[in-house]
């Protein structure tokens, strides 16, 4: 058995089916026959049974799955070791990308680090950012980059941070919002509970008509258009036609949106780690958002080498990042502000009965901006 078995053995274990692993593998499925019945004469056993659903494995064929899966894993783990000892900006980087990163910033990243390493295999997972931090915490990802706030005790650090904006068409833009359709689009647990926030302290208390599309282009272009308003974040308003405003919440501070860049300890020292971590920085500095504010943006753990004192608060932040507590920024009780987390998900008043809202408010959401805060 060789390191093409284990890459087979996985595939089959994945699809449990032997086209979709041969197509899977580049392989015909004819070849992919041949080789697991070598498989199964060199070790003396069935593998695996055959059925018109697919494949099951046999008893035997499980440990080998078992046995196979702990090797490939040790030979990855010493290609790392020996990568790190060269110092060679070689082996595997394993990154995980959210998805408006991957989109808009993403290609430019990778196609000057593929120049720049040529050497190092790209092993890339792009996807929402709660389902690329799970793969960071069972250490399937080396590095990654995620947009809003988790708890994290390895490497850490901002690379930026963007308004949420509120968009809408240019024949729009005085218009109050609470006449006119809002348009929703999917996203993480956090972001939509701020987003009920500001809707809520805005007047929009009202979700009939309203309706969620599950891409953030599929509602910019659909706002474009005048069938609505959303709230979007700036890295996604490139070249958008239309009205631009940056929101801030009632108690004056800004409405916005982290990115970070997150790290395993132990892959912090990989040469093709270090030197992708220094790429998204590079290209941060070459075009920072609207929202962004440089200077000591390294909130780490205690042994990451970072000049950012541990839990250092991002700009903006009221207080400091949690670390070992395990409790998101927007999970802190804000009696200075009047706001705690309501248990429904949604952002209410301190006091059991949620504020009320005053007149005219919403008809303020647009028109009532500060100046110098809209950008058309």
């Amino acid at each position: 058995m060789d390191e093409k078995d284990y890459e087979l053995l996985h595939a089959l274990d994945e699809t449990r089916n032997i086209t979709h692993a041969a197509d899977k593998l580049y392989m015909t499925q004819s070849a992919l026959s041949k080789r697991i019945k070598a498989l199964e004469q060199e070790l003396g056993v069935e593998i695996v049974l055959r059925s018109r659903q697919g494949i099951r494995f046999t008893p035997a064929g499980e440990q080998v799955l078992l046995h196979s899966a702990a090797a490939a894993r040790e030979m990855e783990k010493m290609r790392r070791q020996l990568a790190s000892i060269q110092g060679e900006a070689c082996g595997t980087l394993r990154a995980g990308i959210s998805v408006n990163f991957s989109y808009y910033r993403l290609p430019e990243v990778l196609t000057e680090y593929h120049k720049a390493y040529p050497k190092v295999r790209l092993d890339i997972a792009t996807g929402h950012s709660r389902n690329i931090y799970q793969q960071m915490l069972d250490s399937s990802l080396d590095v990654a980059v995620l947009r809003g706030e988790y708890p994290w005790d390895g490497t850490q650090f901002l690379l930026s941070q963007e308004n949420i904006c509120l968009i809408c068409s240019e024949e729009n833009k005085d218009r109050p919002i609470s006449d006119y359709l809002y348009i929703d689009h999917s996203s993480d647990a956090t972001i939509s509970a701020q987003m009920a926030r500001w809707r809520y302290e805005n007047g929009v208390t009202n979700d009939a008509g309203n309706f969620v599309v599950d891409n953030i282009m599929v509602c910019r272009e659909m706002v474009e258009r005048g069938l609505g308003w959303a709230l979007m974040p700036e890295v996604a308003l490139d070249d958008f036609k239309g009205y631009v405003k940056p929101c801030t919440f009632e108690n004056g501070e800004p409405f916005v949106r982290r990115t970070y860049i997150f790290c395993q300890r132990d892959a912090a020292a990989l040469p093709q780690v270090q030197l992708f971590m220094d790429m998204l920085k590079k290209h941060r500095q070459k075009a920072p958002l609207r929202g962004e504010k440089h200077g000591n943006d390294c909130f780490a753990g205690p042994d990451a080498g970072c000049t950012g004192a541990p839990g250092a608060a991002p700009a903006g932040a009221a207080g400091p990042v949690p670390q070992a507590s395990h409790l998101l920024y927007h999970e802190y009780l804000r009696p200075d502000k009047g706001f705690a987390p309501h248990p429904a998900g949604l952002w209410a008043g301190a006091s059991a009965a949620a504020p009320a809202v005053s007149a005219g408010k919403a008809d303020a959401a647009v028109s009532g901006h500060r100046p110098g805060s809209d950008r058309r």
